[in-house]
């Protein structure tokens, strides 16, 4: 059983459950911008999206298609060992990879105040068929949280006869 403020949402197996519980609150338009910026007093996420290999947003990818994530946030202050990153998880909660700005190179480690924008390429073939979900998160390691959005973009990767697919 899932509810969500008191009304029955969904009714099935719990695989299924998990699935729709991850899906409540994801923006499936393959974008999702906070105008005023989610975070704190160091650092806020502004906008979140995902790009096909021709820049166009989008939330359904081909097998064999690049995917490419793209976030934009906001250093307010100097700042000294923030992380910025994402998660992907399937659509049942296993976390595929996650992936970080950190790096061995001291001066990555700094930020000015400023904005960023960062793109991850995802290779085609890369993915299995299904939907999946991206968390975006900023902190100071083992000290705080800058922001953190659970499950806040969907992807759809279709299968249309790719590499390990065929066609009926």
């Amino acid at each position: 059983i899932l509810l969500q403020k008191g009304e029955l949402l969904a009714f099935s197996d719990a695989s299924h459950i998990v699935s729709k519980y991850l899906e409540v609150g994801a923006e499936t338009t393959g974008y999702k911008t906070w105008p005023k910026g989610i975070g704190n007093d160091a650092i806020k996420l502004i906008k979140v999206r995902l790009l096909n290999p021709k820049n166009v947003i989008t939330n359904t990818f081909d097998i064999t298609e690049s995917i490419y994530i793209e976030k934009e946030f906001v250093v307010l202050k100097a700042i000294e060992g923030a992380r910025v990153g994402f998660r992907l998880t399937t659509s049942d909660g296993i976390i595929v990879f996650t992936s970080e700005d950190t790096d061995d190179c001291e001066s990555l480690n700094s930020k000015t105040p400023g904005l960023y924008r960062t793109i991850t390429h995802i290779p085609g073939n890369f993915l299995n068929e299904g939907q999946y979900f991206l968390t975006f998160g900023s902190h100071f390691p083992m000290v705080q949280m800058n922001y953190f959005e659970e499950n806040c973009l969907s992807l759809t990767i279709e299968n249309t006869g790719g590499v390990g697919g065929f066609v009926d």
